[in-house]
């Protein structure tokens, strides 16, 4: 049976695996079926930045007033 520490990181890196990897296919997806031009992608690049960013600030925020436990699952959440 796998340890807690053993399946945390078990679980970080196929999370890992499965998100590097999905990037490939919707790249081509965007460029080619969509017809996404630079600009566009780096808007939503930004976009996309931004958006992580924001929601850091209150999972930061729960991490120190409650517990890094509550942070760390209302940041897989969100």
């Amino acid at each position: 049976m796998l340890s807690p520490e053993q399946i945390f990181v078990s679980n970080g890196l196929v999370r890992r695996a499965l998100m590097n990897a999905a990037w490939v296919p919707l790249s081509v997806r965007l460029v080619v079926d969509l017809e996404f031009n630079a600009t566009q992608l780096l808007l939503m690049g930004t976009a996309i930045e931004l958006s992580i960013l924001l929601w850091e600030v209150p999972t930061g925020v729960v991490a120190d007033v409650f517990s890094r436990k509550w942070s760390v699952v209302l940041g897989a959440f969100f």
